[in-house]
């Protein structure tokens, strides 16, 4: 399965007088985590650049990625009211037209309220046809969900998540992959070590271990045997 995440805006957009956070550089600082925190997993997922704006690089007929090479596409946002921090919560919106299950979008939402974030439209879900990167997946068969993680004009939501932001994380990717049904990768105890050389005498030894050294292997040692 192959997953894509793509980040809302670039750096520095969307700045909210209220709160100095802007919106901007919280997509990508949150798509960075996530796709950090995947890696645990056994999915291939990709990150649309974050120095660039996918909605406008599809606006010009300029997407960096095919939409259709992925099985799911995950964009992330953070949502504004007015300026004035008195919209909270958290939402998923999907295609109104789109009627395929919702058990992903539910799981990651699910997580987030035990969070305590309120949770925003029908449980969660938004049903929306105006825009453009849902609109194109759509067509084409993707799923495709936007996450408004929360109001980053709001101190009380911003707050709560860099309070919890691991957790939000979690949240996230756990619920994803719990509802696709994807493992994590397993983890050994086990040390392999490769052996470059064997010599009679020391000296050509030692040598040897220099030259590993000087190579970046670092933690290159000798041992009597």
């Amino acid at each position: 399965m192959r997953i894509l995440l793509v980040s809302g805006h670039k750096a520095g957009d969307n700045l909210s007088k209220f709160t100095g956070y802007n919106e901007g550089s919280l997509n990508i600082e949150l798509v960075n985590l996530l796709y950090e925190k995947f890696a645990d997993y056994n999915v291939d997922v990709v990150k649309y650049p974050t120095d660039r704006d996918a909605y406008k690089d599809n606006k010009n007929g300029e997407l960096k990625v095919n939409f259709r090479d992925y099985e799911y596409i995950f964009e992330v946002h953070f949502n504004a009211f007015q300026d004035d921090g008195s919209a909270r919560g958290t939402s998923i919106q999907l295609h109104s037209d789109y009627n395929a299950g919702i058990s992903v979008e539910k799981s990651v939402l699910s997580g987030l309220a035990k969070i305590g974030f309120k949770l925003r439209g029908d449980n969660g879900i938004v049903r929306r046809n105006d825009l453009l990167n849902m609109d194109t997946a759509y067509k084409l068969g993707v799923d495709y969900a936007l996450l408004e993680t929360c109001f980053y004009d709001s101190p009380d939501d911003m707050k709560l998540y860099y309070n919890n932001q691991k957790e939000v994380v979690n949240a996230i990717v756990g619920g994803i992959c719990s509802a696709f049904g994807i493992n994590k990768k397993e983890k050994s105890d086990k040390l392999y070590r490769v052996q470059i050389g064997a010599f009679t005498k020391r000296e050509y030894a030692e040598d040897c271990l220099k030259k590993a050294k000087n190579a970046g292997f670092s933690d290159a040692f000798i041992k009597e045997g």
